[in-house]
């Protein structure tokens, strides 16, 4: 599971980007581990494919 700031860097975006998306329902999926947010490297994968197939 990759931290917020290792799934921005991962994506080539600013964690704030990140957090918007999180908050709009438009970026890849996360879970909340205690108090911390968490990104899969595959749900990364899954998102980044399926929004660059929308151009």
């Amino acid at each position: 599971m990759l931290t917020a700031r290792d799934a921005a860097r991962r994506l080539g975006v600013d964690v704030e980007q990140l957090r918007r998306w999180r908050r709009a329902g438009t970026g890849p999926a996360w879970v909340r581990l205690g108090r911390s947010i968490r990104y899969h490297p595959d749900a990364l994968d899954t998102w980044e494919s399926t929004t660059q197939d929308r151009g």
